[in-house]
C-alpha cells in the first residue's frame, strides 16, 4: 500500500470528539500476534487524516483533495448531523469519482442509516451514500450493535418501530463493546480480513489485558488497603477511633459480592479494633474550642470556638451535621442545648448571647444584647424560658426566651469577671463563678444574693455548677482544685480534689451526681468519685493544649472535651482511652503478673519499679502505675477482697497498696536483709507471707504491719516462693537450693523432711 494516508475520516464538526476518539484506536491498533509477518498487511495503521478545515461552498480545498487522493481508505463519521452537512458529502463524492466506492466505511454513532423518508431526522447517510447503486451500497459499522451482529448494515426497513431508534438515542447511552466491535468491523474491512477473524482475537487480548490492568489494580489497593490499615491503627493511638472506623470502611470492599477492591486481613482487622474504641477527635473549627456539651439524648454535641462559629456533631460518628453557626463577630465562649434539644444558646466575646434553630442552624431572633464586655458562658433554665449569661463587665443577666427581652435588673455582687453561671435543676437558684475566688448563690426571681458563701478557692474560679439533684456545687480553680460544696449551707464536702497541674478550667457532675469530670491547663482531664473525693483511674490524655471544657454525656457513658488544639474529643468514660490492644507502657522486662479473685483485673510487676493494674476485659491500664519501691519489683498479687496489692521487691521491702487511692497502705514492710522474691496474702486477708533472697520467709501482720513470730529458716539458699495452703494453716516454698518446704504457719516449724527431687 503506496497511500499517504491509511484513511481519510469525514465527519460533522459537532462529532470533532467522535473523529478525534477513532483516529486515536486506529493509529494504536496493534495486529494480533499470529498476524505478523503477514507481508499483505500493513505493519500499523497510519497515519489517519482528518479534516480539521471548514470547508468552503463551491469547490474542496486543494489539501482536501490531496488528502482524499492520497488516502487509501474513506471512513465517515455517520450521525444525523452528517447525513445534513454538504462538506461531509461533497467529501464522499469526491472519493467516489476517484473510482474507490468499495474502499468507504461508515461508522455510524447515531441515528438509523437508509430510512424510507430521506427526510427522517434520524437519518444518518449523507445523499452520497444513500444514492449508491444496489451493488456498490456500503457495509457500516454501527457503536450500538453487540459485536456480534450482522456484517450487513441494518436499516430501517429492517426496524419498521422507528420510535425506538429515537428513544435510544436520547438515552445517549454508549455501548463499549458496541463501540469497540464497531471499530474491529471497520478495520477488518479495510485490511480485508474476516470481522471473526479479529474480534475473537481482540477479545482474548483484551480480556488478558483487562485482567493484567486488574491484577496491578488489586495489587496497589492492596498495598493502599494496608497503608490505610496502619493510618487507622495510628488515629486509634491518637484517639479518633471514629475517623479510624471510616477510614478502615474504605479499605474494605463496599460489597463481598461486587468487591469494588481485594479483601485484606489487615483491613478488616483495622476495623474491628477501631470498632472496639469509643474515642474521637472532631476536627474543623479553626481556632482554639472553648466548650462542648451533649444534647438531652445525647445524640450531638455542640461546640463552641474562638473562631466565631458553633458547630453540631453527630456524637456516633464524629460527623459534624450541617454548616457551622455563624453570626457572632468575635469568639464564641460557649454553647449549649435547651432542654428539649431543639435550641442552642451561646455567648460572644462580642458581647451578645443568640439562639439557634438547632434542626435548621438558624438565628433565632436578634441577639440579646445588654452586657457591655465579653460574654463568658449563656445557659437555657431547667423549663426552657429563660437564659442566664455570666459576662466580664461583672454582671449576670436573666433572659426571657420568647422575647429577648432582659428580666429585671442585671445580678451585680462581684468585683471582679463572672466566668460561670447556671440554674439549678429546680430553676430557683443560680450559681456563679467569678474572678474575686468566689462562689455565690442567687435567688433566680428576685436576682439577690442568698447569704451563703462558698469560700475556700484562693484564686479565681472559673466554673461552678449544681448537683443533678441540687444539693452539692461542685466549683473548679486556678488554685488547681475542684470542690464540692453543700448548696444549702455552703459548707465544703470533704477536702479539695487535687491532681491537676495546672489551672482547671471546668468541672461538673454526671447525670447519676456519682462522678466529677473536670479539665485542666495541664492538657488533661480527670473523673473523681463524688462521695469519696479519690480520682477514679488515670488522667484521659489525648489534646495537645490546654482544656477548657468537659462533661459527661446523659448516660454517663462517654465524656466530650474542648481544648485550644482546635479539636473536639469524645472519650470513653470508663476506660478513658483505647480498648482492645495488648497491655502497653512498660519500658523494661515484665516478671509475674496475676488475676483479681473476681477475674476483671490483672496486677503485673516490672523491673521499671512499679506495678500496673489492666482491666481483663478491655486490656487498659486502669488508673496510674503504683510507685514507691526503689528496686525492680519480683511480684505482686491482690488481697482475697480485691481491695489491696501486696509487692515484693529488690529493694528488701514488701508493699501495701490500695486499689481505691492507688496509694501506698502505711509504711513499708522492712525487715529482709536481701531482696524479696515474693509476697501473697493469706487466704483470710489478715496476713502477708514473703520469701527472700536472704534465705528466710516471713510472715507480717497486714493490719499492724508487724512481723508476725520468727522467720521460717531452713533453706540453704534464696528463697524464690512462699504461698499460703487455701485453709491458710500451712506455707509452701520453693528455693534456689533445689527443695520445696512446707511449714506449720503457726508455729513456724517446717513440717516433714524437704521435698527433693529438682536438679535446678
Amino acid at each position: 500500500m503506496n497511500k499517504e494516508y491509511f484513511a481519510f475520516i469525514s465527519y460533522q464538526r459537532e462529532d470533532e470528539e467522535w473523529a478525534k476518539w477513532l483516529a486515536h484506536e486506529l493509529e494504536h491498533y496493534h495486529l494480533p500476534l499470529s498476524l505478523n509477518g503477514r507481508e499483505d498487511l500493513p505493519h500499523d495503521l497510519r497515519p489517519i487524516f482528518r479534516d480539521v478545515d471548514e470547508l468552503s461552498a463551491g469547490n474542496l480545498p486543494q489539501q482536501i483533495h490531496r488528502a482524499l487522493e492520497n488516502a487509501a481508505h474513506l471512513i465517515v463519521i455517520c450521525s444525523p448531523r452528517s447525513a445534513k452537512s454538504p462538506w461531509v458529502n461533497k467529501e464522499i463524492e469526491e472519493f467516489i469519482s476517484m473510482g474507490k466506492t468499495d474502499k468507504i466505511f461508515p461508522f455510524i454513532i447515531e441515528g438509523v442509516a437508509m430510512c424510507k423518508d430521506s427526510e427522517d431526522p434520524l437519518e444518518c447517510f449523507p445523499p452520497a451514500l444513500r444514492n449508491l447503486p444496489k451493488d456498490d451500497e456500503r457495509v457500516g459499522a454501527n457503536i450500538n450493535e453487540n459485536g456480534h451482529g450482522s456484517n450487513i448494515l441494518r436499516t430501517c426497513y429492517d426496524c419498521p418501530i422507528k420510535e425506538d431508534h429515537l428513544k435510544d438515542d436520547k438515552k445517549g447511552d454508549i455501548n463499549e463493546k458496541g463501540r469497540d466491535a464497531a471499530v474491529v468491523k471497520i478495520i477488518a474491512g479495510m485490511l480485508g480480513l474476516s470481522f471473526d477473524t479479529l474480534w475473537q482475537r481482540y477479545e482474548r487480548e483484551k480480556a488478558e489485558e483487562e485482567r493484567k490492568i486488574k491484577e496491578q489494580r488489586d495489587n496497589l489497593l492492596r498495598v493502599q488497603s494496608r497503608f490505610l490499615a496502619e493510618k487507622v491503627n495510628m488515629l486509634i493511638e491518637e484517639g479518633d477511633s471514629y475517623t479510624a472506623r471510616l477510614l478502615a470502611l474504605e479499605a474494605l470492599p463496599k460489597e463481598i459480592n461486587n468487591p469494588n477492591r481485594p479483601f485484606t486481613i489487615e483491613a478488616e482487622s483495622s476495623l474491628r479494633k477501631a470498632s472496639s474504641h469509643n474515642n474521637a477527635i472532631l476536627k474543623g473549627h479553626t481556632n482554639r474550642v472553648n466548650s462542648t456539651s451533649f444534647s438531652p439524648d445525647g445524640k450531638y454535641i455542640v461546640s463552641a470556638s474562638h473562631d466565631n462559629t458553633i458547630r453540631i456533631w453527630d456524637a456516633k460518628t464524629g460527623l459534624q451535621v450541617g454548616t457551622s453557626l455563624e453570626g457572632h463577630t468575635d469568639g464564641v465562649n460557649s454553647a449549649s442545648f435547651s432542654p428539649d434539644g431543639k435550641f442552642i444558646v451561646s455567648a460572644s466575646e462580642d458581647k451578645t448571647v443568640r439562639i439557634w434553630n438547632a434542626k435548621t442552624g438558624l438565628q433565632v431572633g436578634p441577639p440579646l444584647k445588654g452586657h457591655t464586655d465579653g460574654v463568658k458562658s449563656a445557659s437555657f433554665s431547667p423549663d426552657g424560658k429563660y437564659i442566664v449569661s455570666a459576662s466580664e463587665d461583672e454582671t449576670i443577666r436573666i433572659w426571657d426566651t420568647r422575647t429577648g427581652q432582659q428580666v429585671g435588673s442585671p445580678l451585680i455582687g462581684r468585683t471582679g469577671s463572672i466566668n460561670s453561671a447556671s440554674f439549678s435543676p429546680d430553676g430557683k437558684y443560680i450559681v456563679s463563678a467569678s474572678l474575686d475566688t468566689m462562689v455565690r448563690i442567687w435567688d433566680a426571681k428576685t436576682g439577690l444574693p442568698l447569704n451563703v458563701r462558698l469560700e475556700g478557692h484562693t484564686e479565681p474560679v472559673y466554673s461552678a455548677s449544681f448537683s443533678p439533684n441540687g444539693k452539692y456545687i461542685v466549683s473548679a480553680s486556678w488554685n488547681e482544685t475542684v470542690r464540692i460544696w453543700e448548696a444549702k449551707t455552703g459548707q465544703q464536702v470533704g477536702t479539695p480534689m487535687k491532681g491537676h497541674k495546672g489551672w482547671i478550667q471546668s468541672a461538673s457532675f454526671s447525670h447519676d451526681g456519682k462522678h466529677i469530670v473536670s479539665a485542666s491547663w495541664d492538657g488533661t482531664i480527670r473523673i473523681w468519685d463524688a462521695k469519696t473525693g479519690q480520682q477514679v483511674g488515670s488522667p484521659l490524655e489525648g489534646h495537645t493544649s490546654i482544656i477548657t471544657s468537659a462533661s459527661f454525656s446523659p448516660d454517663g457513658k462517654y465524656i466530650v472535651s474542648a481544648s485550644h488544639d482546635n479539636t473536639v474529643r469524645i472519650w470513653d468514660a470508663k476506660t478513658g482511652q483505647q480498648g482492645g490492644t495488648p497491655l502497653k507502657g512498660y519500658t523494661y522486662v515484665v516478671t509475674p503478673a496475676s488475676f483479681s479473685p473476681d477475674g476483671k483485673y490483672i496486677v503485673s510487676a516490672t523491673q521499671d519499679n512499679t506495678i500496673r493494674i489492666w482491666d481483663t476485659k478491655t486490656r487498659l491500664q486502669v488508673g496510674t502505675s503504683l510507685q514507691g519501691h526503689k528496686g525492680s519489683v519480683k511480684s505482686a498479687s491482690f488481697s482475697p477482697d480485691g481491695k489491696y496489692i501486696v509487692s515484693a521487691s529488690e529493694d528488701k521491702t514488701i508493699r501495701i497498696w490500695s486499689i481505691m487511692t492507688r496509694h501506698q497502705v502505711g509504711s513499708p514492710l522492712v525487715g529482709h536483709t536481701d531482696r524479696v522474691n515474693s509476697a501473697f496474702f493469706s487466704p483470710d486477708g489478715k496476713y502477708i507471707v514473703s520469701a527472700s533472697e536472704d534465705k528466710t520467709i516471713k510472715i507480717w501482720d497486714t493490719k499492724t504491719g508487724h512481723e508476725v513470730g520468727s522467720p521460717l529458716e531452713g533453706h540453704t539458699d534464696g528463697v524464690n516462693s512462699a504461698s499460703f495452703s487455701p485453709n491458710g494453716n500451712f506455707i509452701v516454698s520453693a528455693s534456689k537450693d533445689k527443695t520445696v518446704r512446707i511449714w506449720d504457719a503457726k508455729t513456724g516449724q517446717q513440717i516433714g523432711a524437704s521435698l527433693e527431687g529438682h536438679t535446678s
